[in-house]
């Protein structure tokens, strides 16, 4: 289907008479670029599309009932709203919307006209131009009404439930692809697979068996009929309760989501610690303590008996040299004032040589300290105090000794004091961590908001588990009395005398009900994995490098979405940008999975979307989403350097401006002057 012209008379921004006519597209042309400040026209424009091609039918396109508003209320306050106001203020009573376009070679005129006077008056009028020649489509039977035939025939060609599909506001796509769809979304897309004919036809051939079986003879006396009805029952009742387990089932899936999305927040905000309360961090920061002083007290320890046995073992050899040097000139020298200064070059040779882990605690510094001057006299002084220190302590034996224990413990302690260093900061980070959150608790800033949160969702979720595990218990009864209520019916049938041309009836719709089911489960499988395939293959042409959604898939039952990121993980939230470029890629693999040739129209397309994201769709989408293009747009999101990326592709541009009496006027091959620029 291709729009060749649109014909607009008194509708919304357009008084008067208006007439957009296109050039046909080519395998390398295919968009029509349409350009116009806020409140020119754009919409209006887009509006007489759907409401030319659909009237009544335009709900939830164009047009919205209110709680509580019956379709026909909703669609005249609609026309009501968009009779143009300057052709109100001039009593005329006339609109008009007139759309010319070809399908399957054939040249047809659809024409919708509108009169407001004391009630709104609408007529449809279709024509089909064969060989040359226009005229009116006619009736293929009397009986049939023109209206309704019309109508028909028009979604014949594109049903009105796909047209959200390709008529559609930019700033509105997200709402078809919520990751949770709404039944109008649902049963668009059903519509767009072919399975509503499908589903038509099964609720046909069950009313045809309804039918059949009162026409079997004996049936009321035998009280056979009495045991349909009850089966009919039975059937409807485990309809009802199937769908109250899907609906049940979304809303687990929505609130394992929302619980996802809670453990993000309570993540975020407990630096990835799993914490429920305030008593919860009390209590870990009470075992931390606890850890805290076992480590400290380890490393003391370990400090005060080996450490002084750790440092190096050319340092025992200096301190020997220096020993001897000042014992030779020790004659007349104060003994204390010698042991005070030998004590000191000692320590401080220690004290250069520690290892880099322990100089940086303060702590630890303190406990080496301590250590030193109990190990100065036991090495040095030795452990009888009163005993001279001119003493043989320094003995070459002595110091072979002292040297080669040195050397087994030195790599030990070194790691080992590292390791609890280690630990000791590790743990009081931790504490640190923990005060912060109990400060968070007990300020209020916090206020256990989140967990509550979560502690609601997790009810409800046990809740509606709950009510899942009851619908499977109920169904399962169900599917039993079914059984029986069939093998009740089989033996009447058998005891009395039926009619074997209805009975053969019976079992061809019965045959036939099944292999349509059949046909659809396969179907429906086969077209989700489709849509999953080609919607990823789309995204990624479009999708940025950091952009999450990776892979798409699509649900063969109920088309519930999910996304799933490079590592196969679920997407629970996408940004605004990402959200869009979903949407466009589920509506292009739509159209393409369908095998659908229709127009399609986009209003605002790139409003949300960052720059380099609308380069990419300008680059790679609009051109390969259908064979003919309607892109609306401001000077700002089709800007001057888009324009050069989405030149290539153009058949045309056409600008709408507002006059000085605010009605809207078209301008032939022109865009925001940008072609001037570019010449």
């Amino acid at each position: 289907m291709i729009i060749d012209a649109i014909s607009i008379k008194n509708f919304q921004t357009y008084y008067g008479d208006i007439e957009f006519e296109f050039d046909k597209p080519t395998n390398d042309k295919n968009i029509v670029l349409i350009g116009g400040l806020n409140g020119a026209g754009k919409t209006s424009f887009f509006s007489s599309i759907v409401l030319g091609l659909f009237g009544k039918n335009s709900e939830g396109i164009v047009f919205e009932r209110s709680s509580g508003e019956n379709i026909s209320d909703s669609y005249e306050n609609y026309l009501q709203d968009v009779f143009n106001h300057s052709a109100k203020k001039k009593n005329e009573t006339e609109m008009e919307i007139s759309i010319a376009l070809t399908h399957e070679s054939k040249n047809i005129k659809i024409v919708r006209k509108w009169w407001f006077d004391d009630s709104i008056d609408e007529i449809l009028e279709i024509y089909i131009e064969e060989e040359g020649v226009v005229k009116p489509l006619e009736l293929p039977e009397e009986e049939i009404e023109l209206n309704e035939y019309y109508e028909a025939f028009i979604q014949s060609i594109i049903p009105s439930q796909v047209g959200r599909f390709f008529f559609f506001d930019g700033e509105e796509i997200k709402s078809i692809a919520k990751q949770d769809p709404e039944q109008a979304v649902v049963n668009g897309i059903n519509a767009l697979l072919g399975f509503n004919i499908l589903d038509q036809l099964l609720i046909d051939l069950e009313t045809l068996k309804r039918n059949l079986r009162k026409e079997l003879p004996g049936a009321a006396k035998s009280g056979l009929l009495k045991n349909y009805d009850e089966l009919e029952k039975i059937e409807s009742v485990i309809k009802i309760t199937d769908e109250e387990k899907k609906s049940c089932i979304e809303e687990i899936d929505d609130l394992n989501i929302h619980l996802e999305e809670l453990e993000h927040d309570i993540s975020e905000a407990f630096e990835g610690r799993d914490i429920d309360n305030r008593n919860e961090v009390l209590d870990k920061i009470f075992n931390l303590d606890k850890e805290l002083h076992i480590v400290e007290n380890h490393l003391q320890t370990l400090v005060g008996e080996v450490l002084s046995l750790a440092f190096p073992g050319e340092l025992l050899l200096k301190t020997e040299k220096i020993l001897k040097k000042d014992l030779n000139n020790i004659q007349e020298l104060d003994q204390s004032k010698f042991v005070n200064s030998l004590k000191n070059k000692f320590n401080k040779q220690l004290m250069k040589n520690l290892p880099e882990d322990i100089k940086k605690k303060n702590s630890t510094i303190d406990e080496v300290k301590k250590s030193l001057d109990t190990t100065w006299e036991d090495l040095i002084l030795g452990k009888n105090k009163s005993e001279s220190f001119l003493n043989n302590y320094f003995s070459q034996e002595e110091i072979s000794i002292a040297y080669n224990h040195i050397l087994e413990v030195k790599a030990t302690t070194s790691r080992d004091i590292s390791r609890l260093v280690g630990k000791q900061e590790a743990l009081v980070k931790e504490k640190s961590e923990l005060l912060a959150m109990q400060q968070l608790f007990d300020s209020g800033r916090y206020a256990q908001d989140i967990l509550d949160k979560k502690s609601n969702t997790l009810s409800k979720l046990s809740t509606k588990q709950h009510e899942l595990e009851r619908f499977e218990a109920e169904l399962m009864v169900l599917h039993q009395e079914k059984i029986n209520s069939k093998n009740t019916i089989e033996r009447v049938e058998s005891s009395m005398e039926v009619s074997k041309d209805i009975q053969k009836e019976l079992e061809s719709v019965e045959n036939y009900q099944y292999l349509i089911n059949s046909f659809m489960e396969e179907a429906r499988a086969k077209r989700a994995k489709q849509l999953s395939k080609k919607t990823s293959e789309v995204i990624k042409k479009l999708a940025h490098k950091e952009d999450l959604i990776n892979k798409v898939t699509i649900d063969e039952k109920t088309y519930g979405i999910n996304l799933l990121d490079s590592k196969n993980n679920t997407v629970s939230r996408m940004s605004a940008g990402e959200s869009e470029i979903f949407a466009l890629s589920l509506l292009q693999a739509l159209g393409d999975v369908s095998n659908r040739s229709l127009p399609v129209v986009i209003d605002t397309p790139l409003g949300r979307l960052d720059y380099s994201h609308r380069k990419s769709i300008v680059s790679n989408y609009f051109h390969n989403v259908s064979k003919q293009v309607f892109i609306l747009s401001t000077d700002t999101e089709i800007d001057q350097n888009l324009y050069k990326e989405i030149k290539p592709y153009l058949i045309q541009t056409i600008l709408i401006k507002s006059n000085n009496e605010k009605s809207s006027e078209i301008y032939n091959d022109e865009y925001f002057n940008f072609e001037e620029v570019n010449k």
